[in-house]
């Protein structure tokens, strides 16, 4: 878990609405699921 430690900092210092706002940003930029999935996958486990 301390690998997620900076990332867990960040959304915690953000807002519920933040977060959504970016997360739906994100997503529109990716657009294939497929995509979006293997973006969220650990690399070095592939």
């Amino acid at each position: 878990m301390n690998k997620y430690k900076n990332v867990v900092t960040k959304l915690e210092s953000k807002s519920l609405e933040e977060i959504i706002i970016f997360l739906r940003s994100y997503s529109s930029k990716l657009g294939k699921k497929e995509e979006h999935c293997r973006d969220l996958m650990d690399k070095e486990k592939i």
